[in-house]
C-alpha cells in the first residue's frame, strides 16, 4: 500500500499532520551549537530570522553542503530530544482515535534513522512520510509528493515552516498551528488569520489548547 493510500484511507476528520524537526524533535537549537563549533561561528538561535540556515550562517556553497551533511548524520539525528509536552498530547490523540502522520522534509536517505528515532523515543505516531517540501531532492525523493499533499487535507497540522503552514492552510487543512520559531515570524495572511485557518502556537501546551478549540468547532 502506498503512502497516499494509507492517508486517503483515513477519514479527513481523523488525519493529523505532524512535521518532525522543531515540531516533534528539538532540532535547530542543536544545529546552531553544532554549526557554531564546526565552522567557528557565533550565531545565536534567536538570530535565525530565515528558514535558510546557509544564509543565517553566511555560508558559501561548499560550507552550506558540508553543514547540511553534518546535521543529517546518524549520530546527530539520533541524539535529538523530543520537544517538551509533545508525547503526552500525542498519546491522548492516539487514544481518541486520530491518525498521526509524521510528514518530514528531511532528505529521503534519512528515512530509516528518522523512523528509528520515533520508535526509540516512543513518539506516538501511525505513519511516516518523506515529502520534498522545498524542491531540494528531485522528483523521486519522497514517498509522498507535494502535489499529492495539495489534494490531501487534514483536520489539524502542526508545522514550523511558514511556507508549508500557509500551503496547508490554503489547501483544505482545517486548522494549521505554526509553532513559533525565530524564522517564522512573518505576519499571517489576513485571509488565513480571519478564519483561524492558520494560528500561531507558542509551544505544545498552546498546541493542546488550540487543537481542542479546533476539534470543538467541527
Amino acid at each position: 500500500m502506498s503512502a497516499l493510500d494509507v492517508l486517503t484511507g483515513v477519514p479527513l476528520e481523523r488525519r493529523i499532520y505532524l512535521d518532525l524537526d522543531d515540531v516533534l524533535a528539538e532540532t535547530t537549537v542543536r544545529i546552531v551549537t553544532e554549526l557554531n563549533q564546526r565552522f567557528d561561528r557565533s550565531v545565536r538561535f534567536a538570530d535565525l530570522s530565515s528558514f535558510d540556515l546557509g544564509q543565517c550562517f553566511s555560508f558559501d556553497e561548499t560550507q552550506r553542503k558540508l553543514a547540511m551533511e553534518c546535521v543529517h548524520e546518524e549520530p546527530f539525528l539520533t541524539s535529538l530530544a523530543v520537544r517538551r509536552g509533545a508525547r503526552p498530547l500525542l498519546q491522548r490523540w492516539t487514544e481518541a482515535g486520530y491518525h498521526l502522520a509524521v510528514i518530514t522534509g528531511r532528505p529521503p536517505d534519512t528515512r530509516p534513522i528518522s523512523r528509528s528515532w520515533l520508535e526509540q523515543r516512543r513518539v506516538p505516531h501511525h505513519s511516516f512520510h518523506c515529502v520534498d517540501k522545498y524542491g531540494r531532492y528531485g522528483e523521486s525523493a519522497g514517498d509522498l509528493s507535494l502535489e499529492s499533499l495539495r489534494e490531501l487535507p487534514f483536520v489539524l497540522a502542526v508545522e514550523d515552516s511558514f511556507e508549508m503552514a500557509c500551503f496547508l492552510a490554503r489547501h483544505g487543512t482545517r486548522r494549521v498551528l505554526l509553532l513559533d520559531r525565530p524564522w517564522n515570524r512573518e505576519k499571517i495572511p489576513t485571509e488565513l488569520a480571519a478564519e483561524r485557518r492558520l494560528v500561531r502556537a507558542r509551544g505544545w501546551t498552546d498546541v493542546a489548547r488550540l487543537a481542542a478549540e479546533a476539534f470543538d468547532e467541527r
